[in-house]
């Protein structure tokens, strides 16, 4: 056999034996089961904005519905008026509250758009470089 065919072969006995050893180390249906919490003891949020999403969700599946324009602006005027009351209530160290970031975002913001510009530039003038090389025949 030649070197190539070789290696493969060793390649697909290695991986299938370190597949049996995945398998034959797998945790049985009990062991995993025991990590799980009850379904009783898992409660959606009651407080807070969490606590209006479904309310959120349900509504916007209310305005892709409906087909009347007055209801549909009517309905989204009141998710808007939702959605500003849940930012209000996020607490204050929320990275997205006031959307600021945690007063980062400003010189984040900057910063990604001052390096935007650096790329916009290369790639401006690197387009001028081949115009002016002139156009190319892959077929010399």
């Amino acid at each position: 056999m030649k070197p190539v065919m070789v290696m493969r072969v060793v390649f697909a006995l290695a991986a299938a034996a370190a597949m049996s050893v995945t398998f034959a180390a797998a945790p049985t249906d009990e062991e995993h089961q025991s990590h799980h919490p009850d379904v009783a003891q898992v409660t959606p949020a009651t407080t807070g904005p969490a606590a209006s999403m479904p309310a959120l969700q349900q509504r916007m599946k209310a305005i892709r519905t409906e087909k009347d324009p007055a209801r549909r602006m009517a309905l989204m005027e009141e998710q808007m008026t939702a959605m500003e009351s849940a930012m209000r209530d996020m607490p204050e160290e929320c990275p997205m509250a006031g959307g600021t970031m945690g007063g980062k975002a400003p010189d984040m913001m900057r910063d990604h758009m001052r390096m935007m510009e650096k790329r916009m530039d290369m790639m401006q003038q690197m387009m001028e470089m081949h115009m002016k090389a002139g156009p190319t025949n892959p077929m010399k």
